[in-house]
């Protein structure tokens, strides 16, 4: 519940701020959405280990379940929040003294969530 209304004052924040602080939020979405991509490979990491027999199982089960629980988070609070960035930061070119801000911002965001599904999609096997 507490994470569902950080979420919605996430995002109501980057809707209220301007172009240029709008790039602050793109990074630190990247920050966020990389350490949730990182818990997935904790999760990848660890399943291996349990099934060649390195890692104790129950232990690995403890970490897997942590690093889940961790990762749901953080992707809905990184990856969700840049998506609505993108669509914020193209609505935001509209305003004439702030479209260098959301351009810039615009264009972060685009990049880090193209990227983040490419790189999830790769480690998934997809490609």
């Amino acid at each position: 519940m507490r994470e569902g209304i950080r979420f919605i004052s996430h995002i109501a924040n980057m809707g209220a701020a301007s172009g240029t602080k709008r790039i602050a939020y793109a990074f630190g979405n990247i920050v966020i959405t990389v350490l949730g991509i990182l818990c997935m490979l904790g999760i990848k990491m660890l399943w291996s280990g349990v099934s060649d027999s390195k890692y104790n199982f129950f232990a690995a089960l403890l970490g897997i379940i942590i690093l889940a629980a961790l990762m749901i988070v953080m992707i809905l609070q990184g990856f969700a929040a840049q998506v609505a960035l993108v669509f914020m930061s193209l609505i935001g070119i509209f305003i004439p003294g702030e479209r260098l801000g959301n351009a810039v911002s615009f264009v972060i965001s685009l990049a880090s969530v193209i990227s983040a599904v490419v790189y999830v999609l790769h480690m998934l096997g997809a490609f």
